[in-house]
């Protein structure tokens, strides 16, 4: 609300981001101004980069990790950094 403060009040809402994703259509032009969605794309883009993991390869560390709790078993060997021994 504060950001639209700036605008006249005739322009207001075209410029608020709840009437931009309201009136979003796939016609060519049904938004005067999309800044506001632009800048919601990029910000959930940015939050789906932190969000992804990678399966294989946290399949791949616990895998490890129980093999090298299994060999200092086998060899009555304490591990105090399970990552001492890389394959």
């Amino acid at each position: 609300i504060e950001t639209l403060k700036i605008y006249p009040d005739e322009y207001k809402k075209e410029y608020s981001l709840i009437y931009q994703m309201t009136h979003l259509t796939k016609d060519k032009g049904c938004l005067a101004h999309d800044d506001r969605l632009d800048s919601l794309e990029i910000a959930v883009k940015e939050c789906l980069d932190l969000l992804i993991v990678d399966a294989d390869r946290i399949i791949r560390e616990r895998e490890e990790e129980e093999f090298e709790k299994e060999l200092a078993k086998y060899w009555d060997i304490e591990i105090t950094n399970p990552s001492w021994f890389n394959l």
